[in-house]
């Protein structure tokens, strides 16, 4: 099975059984005393995507679509469909939403390089923030959108000093390096969030901090050193590089999550 195959497969079976729980980022990055700072700027940010939706949208056809007709009903989907554009993705899959305190980590976490053919994971993790002391299946943060996402890691967690993978989905924004993607808030209003990482949770108690999210996804810090061993750091010190990729998130029922995982390691058997 070649790899466009497994892409191919999961966005389709995302479509298929539909995406439960997205949800929004927030920022782990803000520094309490610019919280109405922060606010202003996400509001801008949240009109600027308003606006961008009235663009004129270019209806023309182009000529790198295969038209239905001239497509072999007997050829296979990866010799129609093109490759993903990045040779290294991280992948989340996580359950539909929250109802318990424990487990902390909820995610299985895989990085597939694609250059080098090599599977990493699975790690624990988690793509839910922090909630409510007294209601494990709220929170009062944003909470990511599960879908496709980029990254990079050059600017690290906690103003670099920290190992992060940085979430840039809206690249060419000119702000904090284009580091903006959809979340839903807490009364699940679809919005634009900035500074979202991925990177290490704060323990592995069961309680309702114990992720260490203010809506970033984390990693179950004894698995945080592996993870990051995963995206190639000059070295031992480094907290930021030059890595980038896609990042895939997924919360679905336990059938569908084996599924898909048993379609992203056949991407790696023979």
């Amino acid at each position: 099975m070649k790899k466009v195959s497994l892409v191919f497969c999961i966005l389709f079976l995302s479509l298929v059984v539909g995406c439960n729980g997205c949800a929004i980022l927030s920022d782990d990055d803000k520094e309490p005393d610019k919280e109405e700072v922060l606010d202003e700027e996400l509001d801008a940010a949240t009109d600027d995507t308003v606006i961008m939706d009235d663009v004129p949208v270019d209806d023309t056809v182009s000529d790198d679509i295969i038209p239905t007709d001239l497509i072999d009903e007997t050829e296979s989907v990866e010799e129609v469909v093109e490759a993903p554009i990045f040779d290294l993705e991280v992948y989340f899959f996580d359950m539909p939403e929250i109802e318990h305190f424990d487990p902390t980590y909820t995610s299985l976490v895989y990085v597939a390089n694609y250059s080098t053919n090599t599977l990493s994971g699975p790690f624990k993790g988690s793509s839910f923030p922090n909630t409510y002391p007294a209601d494990p299946s709220a929170t009062p943060y944003n909470t990511v959108v599960d879908k496709e996402h980029i990254f990079n890691n050059r600017t690290g967690h906690k103003g670099t000093t920290r190992r992060g993978l940085n979430i840039v989905d809206r690249l060419g924004r000119g702000k904090w390096e284009g580091r903006y993607n959809d979340g839903w808030s807490p009364s699940g209003d679809l919005i634009t969030m900035y500074t979202v990482n991925v990177h290490s949770g704060t323990s592995d108690n069961g309680n309702h901090n114990s992720r260490g999210s203010h809506g970033c996804l984390t990693i179950y810090p004894p698995h945080v050193d592996e993870f990051f061993d995963s995206f190639g750091y000059a070295n031992p010190q480094a907290t930021t590089g030059d890595a980038e990729g896609g990042l895939y998130l997924f919360r679905e029922s336990k059938e569908v999550t084996d599924m898909l995982i048993n379609a992203l390691k056949s991407e790696f058997n023979g």
